[in-house]
């Protein structure tokens, strides 16, 4: 199956690459996974690559998070990172919440819900000492939105006081 899904790739075969990608994680093919991993690292397409990271998941072995990550943090899935974000829940990725954190605020919904959604389930399943580093890093983040926001905030009043004068 996996030289068929090479070749349906290279063949750009997107219906029968998705099929083949679906039954593998349906299969949880173990076999596949170096493959996969492979695919998921050097596909440029969105459609295959959301495909592999959803069978990796459904796969369920969690040597697959950190090149997930990768991918996530990769400028050519900086408008497709949902997938990629959604495909950790069934993983081990509790290494990885600091990441989750800065997420919050990203511009993408889909991310940022994602992020917040992947830290609320693995909350209570941490140390005291990684939650209060969590807690720290969350902290920092607020400071950042709030400086932000009080920035807008002037923006907004300089305008408006601006408006007022041209009127």
């Amino acid at each position: 199956m996996i030289e068929e899904l090479k070749q349906s790739i290279n063949d750009n075969n997107i219906e029968k690459s998705l099929k083949l990608i679906e039954n593998i994680g349906d299969e949880k093919n173990e076999l596949a996974l170096p493959s996969l991993l492979e695919i998921l690292e050097t596909t440029d397409n969105n459609i295959i690559r959301n495909q592999v990271a959803l069978a990796l998941s459904d796969i369920g072995n969690s040597s697959a998070v950190d090149l997930i990550i990768k991918m996530i943090l990769s400028p050519k899935t900086q408008r497709s990172r949902g997938t990629l974000m959604y495909s950790l829940r069934n993983l081990e990725y509790t290494d990885h919440l600091k990441l989750f954190i800065t997420l919050l605020s990203d511009r993408s919904f889909e991310v940022s819900r994602e992020a917040f959604t992947l830290l609320e389930s693995n909350c209570k399943n941490i140390s005291n000492t990684y939650k209060t580093e969590l807690l720290h890093l969350i902290q920092e983040e607020l400071e950042l939105v709030n400086d932000r926001l009080d920035l807008l905030n002037d923006a907004y009043e300089l305008y408006l006081e601006n408006d007022d004068e041209n009127v």
